[in-house]
């Protein structure tokens, strides 16, 4: 081995070391409770400014790069927490809808897929048959001089 590959090698283990201690505090990341279901952003900082992480935000969500912004992530952690699917195809997606709920549960913004709620039917009918404008017309006609 010549001078050459142990300069190359210490370069190198310096580097590695360097990394090792850059990573002590990790990228920016949403974090969530996983009583309440709500999601913060959060930053470990430096080791001059270190941030505490919240009491009781436990679990990671993902990166902020993964997401578009801290309201699409916590939309996706509900769904996940509570039996959705994703129905998101990236991040960049601009439909509003990203979770579907199993049968016999609607989306709730705060709990996620909620059994409790149940849906309003029935507000409406719609009168079912061939009958159109113009023959409902003559059948009112006809009845006012029944």
């Amino acid at each position: 081995m010549g001078w050459k590959s142990l300069i190359l090698f210490f370069c190198l283990f310096v580097l590695l070391v360097n990394t090792v201690y850059s990573q002590e505090f990790g990228p920016p990341i949403f974090i969530a409770n996983s009583e309440t279901l709500e999601c913060k952003y959060y930053f470990s900082g430096d080791a001059q400014h270190f941030n505490p992480r919240p009491e009781n935000y436990t679990e990671n969500i993902g990166y902020t790069t993964d997401f578009k912004n801290l309201d699409q992530a916590c939309e996706l952690y509900k769904c996940a927490k509570t039996g959705g699917r994703f129905l998101l195809t990236s991040k960049d997606d601009t439909s509003s809808r990203l979770c579907g709920c199993p049968l016999g549960t609607t989306w709730n913004n705060v709990t996620g897929c909620d059994a409790s709620i149940v849906p309003v039917t029935g507000l409406t009918t719609l009168e079912q048959g061939g009958k159109g404008f113009f023959a409902r017309l003559w059948n009112w006609i006809v009845s006012l001089f029944k």
